[in-house]
């Protein structure tokens, strides 16, 4: 089980470092999720294909303003 990442600094201000670290957690957590979720049926699986989409398309609105 990982640990998960933790900053601890007083100004709580994240080097690029940490941040790569956090997404490098985040996307093997989800790439376990996905790996486990072998047992869906087809309804689930439209749901959960309907989720990632809506999901995608506000992360990729928001990075696009960066």
């Amino acid at each position: 089980m990982r640990i998960p990442f933790e900053d601890r600094r007083d100004n709580m201000r994240r080097r690029w470092t940490d941040i790569k670290k956090i997404n490098e957690f985040r996307f093997h957590e989800l790439y376990e999720l996905i790996e486990d979720c072998n047992e869906l049926g087809k309804d689930e699986f439209s749901q959960l294909q309907g989720l990632i989409e809506k999901k995608l398309n506000i992360f990729n609105a928001t990075q696009s303003t960066y």
